[in-house]
């Protein structure tokens, strides 16, 4: 029970809450791409930068890494998008559909100031997983646009990303991704807003909010550790038995069903301290790209999935 419970707390309750009341209430009203906009500039800018350093939403809580816009397209041409993409009947949008950078020559900036925002790039290359919404399975790729670290730069980003049209009738899905660290409760949120197309030009919202924590909780430490420690001398000794007690009567062990149960679960107790340890080096290699570069959107997809 403490190695289930210790890493769960009262106050992701809390922090997900108010991170809900902060960013989602106006959510639900975008309907199209230019409300989309104004959403991001006039609550989820104000809301974050609210300084110069960053996020703070209650004095605690600050944006860890920069905010991301991620879009995913359909292939351009009349024989991908046509009539069928303005229709509800329209087939249903599949990852193997993404365009994978071939948006044609006529989706590309007139300044070449921002053209990494234009470049596809692979989910291998940004770490990412398919993720599930309302219509389609979408890919972990897409197009990046980084909104930077201050207000300035990041509401100059959003102006020259809707005069050059970066999101037009070929986007399927947008997401808007950060990170956020309160350290009163000293844990970390990946916020995820999506927005898709149903076809007609419309769009659906759904949102997602993974609270997570990569530091270790300083009040239980010393007790999870001697629960740790306890688990372990527990599982090397069954282990030890169950070897002793194949080794004596061979698969002969294996035929009662008391001997497969602790058989199982030697190998549960086994597969949860892999798990364990792939989560904590998985935190704490997200840290520290974190630290060597700072301006850097953070991640969390690959911890969640750990």
């Amino acid at each position: 029970m403490v190695l289930c419970y210790a890493e769960r707390s009262p106050s992701e309750f809390y922090l997900n809450d108010a991170l809900r009341k902060t960013f989602f209430s106006q959510v639900g009203n975008i309907q199209n791409l230019e409300q989309l906009y104004g959403w991001a500039q006039h609550t989820l800018l104000p809301s974050i930068y609210r300084d110069s350093e960053g996020f703070d939403v209650d004095t605690n809580t600050f944006l860890v890494g920069s905010v991301r816009l991620r879009q995913i397209r359909a292939e351009e041409g009349p024989d991908k998008l046509g009539l069928a993409f303005f229709w509800p009947q329209h087939k249903p949008y599949a990852a193997s559909r993404d365009d994978g950078g071939r948006s044609g020559p006529c989706w590309s900036p007139s300044d070449r100031a921002q053209e990494d925002a234009w470049a596809y790039q692979s989910e291998t290359t940004l770490q990412e997983y398919p993720t599930r919404g309302k219509f389609a399975v979408y890919p972990g790729g897409g197009y990046l646009a980084d909104l930077g670290r201050n207000t300035s730069y990041a509401n100059r980003i959003l102006r020259d990303l809707a005069q050059e049209k970066w999101l037009d009738r070929c986007t399927r899905a947008v997401f808007v991704e950060f990170t956020v660290y309160n350290a009163n409760v000293n844990l970390f949120c990946a916020v995820t807003v999506m927005l898709e197309t149903n076809g007609i030009g419309a769009l659906a919202s759904s949102t997602a909010l993974q609270v997570l924590r990569l530091y270790p909780n300083n009040q239980m430490l010393v007790p999870l550790a001697c629960a740790q420690l306890i688990f372990l001398v527990l599982l090397l000794y069954y282990i030890v038995v169950q070897g002793q007690c194949l080794k004596q009567q061979r698969w002969r062990d294996l035929c009662t069903k008391g001997n497969i149960l602790d058989a199982f679960s030697i190998f549960i107790s086994l597969m949860v301290v892999g798990l364990y340890v792939r989560r904590g080096l998985l935190a704490a290699s997200i840290l520290r790209q974190h630290r060597q570069d700072r301006s850097r959107s953070v991640r969390m997809a690959r911890n969640e999935a750990g």
